[in-house]
């Protein structure tokens, strides 16, 4: 049984609104996304971490409902950095050991909550999602 999302106000006082290119282009997400800013930070800081080769890690966080539209949004509330990977400067894998220990940090720091999406980097390339990203994410993440 799928559980039921939560209905709650939708967490803008602290938002920063960004538009994808794809919304520029006229396209809507399914989902909205709400990063909360201690999140956000943590992924930049990790995102910097290294310039070199490619780090990733998991977005822990819940999908809600908003009380006054009646739509669904995810609200991202952590980001975990992926420790244990087989990284390049083009590549970057996440082991069996990487999971393991996303998961243990899930059932110890974020009970209730879930991974709700992943994120990793490409030094000096830009923002994109290359062919196999874009497998990886509708194939864990439909």
């Amino acid at each position: 049984m799928v559980p039921v999302p939560p209905v709650t106000d939708l967490p803008l006082q602290n938002a920063r609104r960004w538009l994808s290119p794809g919304e520029e282009q006229g396209f809507l997400p399914n989902i909205p996304l709400i990063v909360a800013q201690e999140a956000y930070v943590r992924l930049v800081e990790h995102a910097a971490s290294d310039l070199e080769l490619e780090v990733g890690g998991a977005l822990v966080g819940i999908l809600s409902i908003d009380r006054q539209s009646r739509s669904q949004f995810i609200l991202v509330e952590a980001a975990l950095p992926a420790r244990f990977t087989r990284q390049g400067s083009h590549h970057l894998t996440f082991t069996q050991d990487s999971l393991v220990e996303l998961h243990n940090q899930m059932d110890e720091a974020f009970p209730g909550k879930q991974i709700v999406g992943w994120y990793h980097t490409h030094p000096g390339l830009g923002v994109f999602l290359s062919p196999h990203d874009t497998w990886l994410h509708n194939h864990f993440f439909p």
